[in-house]
């Protein structure tokens, strides 16, 4: 209804929610992949595990615990555009929804990337990914 109108939660037809935990997050390398989409806040996902599957990007898998990101309003095209990123053709990750912690999204469908191949071998990081190369990150 009307009183709706400026609510920046989604609109499921044009809308989605999305979880980002890794290089999508503000200041970091894919960011701009998010270019004219609605930050809402930080949020907190528990039952998945985050590990440093790669130098340079995270991947979390169900279990233990809990991983922390940010959360998006993105519309159909960057969505589409996000899976492309994401690799989710190819089996890379695959998109979900899931319940985050806070109450304010209990009611919203959220999606998010989950990793899809092996994490043998791959270190387990906390709650927070906070970037590759800090230095890197600098320059």
């Amino acid at each position: 209804g009307a009183l709706m109108a400026h609510n920046v939660l989604p609109d499921s037809a044009t809308h989605t929610l999305v979880f980002v935990y890794g290089t999508l997050k503000r200041g970091l390398r894919n960011n701009h992949w998010l270019q004219h989409q609605t930050y809402l806040g930080e949020a907190s996902l528990r039952g998945f595990t985050l590990f440093a599957v790669h130098p340079t990007y995270p991947g979390m898998v169900p279990g233990a615990g809990r991983v922390r990101g940010e959360v998006w309003r993105v519309d159909v095209q960057c969505l589409d555009r996000l899976d492309v990123l994401e690799e989710v053709d190819a089996g890379l990750y695959r998109r979900e929804t899931v319940v985050l912690e806070e109450h304010e999204y209990a009611h919203h469908e959220v999606t998010t990337y989950i990793y899809n191949r092996s994490v043998d071998g791959c270190p387990h990081i906390g709650e927070v990914w906070l970037g590759s190369s800090r230095v890197g990150a600098q320059l």
